[in-house]
């Protein structure tokens, strides 16, 4: 843990790196970050954080048997991965087309050839913002945190195979 100043907040699943609260240190601010992004998280080993609805999933889940619970977790896996994928690729084309725009505005520049160059700037201006919400897709892709379903069914697994060894 680095703690620069004092006093320092962190945040996160002890399974994650913690994030640094940046906010103000009043207690509202407090009480309302508190609110909006500190949940006790449901799990198979803190059941009393669960809502009845994510009880019932749980019950659903232990039904299964090992198969199809490893099935169904790898395709989760895979979905989440080529959403992933997806979004990569999409930043990686939106930036192809940014530094393509850039290159053009430069010979444009160097040609002096005054449409050309703000035929560019044009072709510039679409590229940046495809590009920042490409980054701002990718960015939210990361940050989406696994869904409970998928958790709770890999903890459900685990907890199977410890059994059977």
């Amino acid at each position: 843990m680095d703690a620069s100043e004092y006093p320092t907040l962190q945040y996160g699943s002890h399974e994650e790196i913690l994030d640094h609260y940046k906010g103000s240190l009043e207690l509202e601010a407090l009480r309302k970050f508190a609110a909006e992004n500190l949940a006790l998280q449901c799990s198979i080993l803190h059941q009393e954080w669960c809502t009845g609805e994510q009880m019932e999933l749980i019950k659903r889940i232990k039904a299964m048997n090992s198969d199809e619970l490893s099935n169904i977790i790898d395709e989760m896996n895979d979905a989440f991965e080529a959403k992933y994928f997806e979004a990569e690729q999409k930043v990686k084309s939106a930036r192809k087309l940014v530094m393509a725009a850039e290159r053009e505005l430069e010979y444009a520049q160097a040609s002096g050839d005054d449409s050309r160059e703000e035929a560019a700037k044009k072709a510039l201006d679409s590229a940046r913002p495809a590009y920042e919400d490409a980054m701002a897709e990718f960015d939210a892709e990361i940050e989406e945190h696994e869904p409970l379903e998928l958790t709770l069914m890999e903890e459900i697994e685990y907890a199977n195979e410890e059994m059977e060894q």
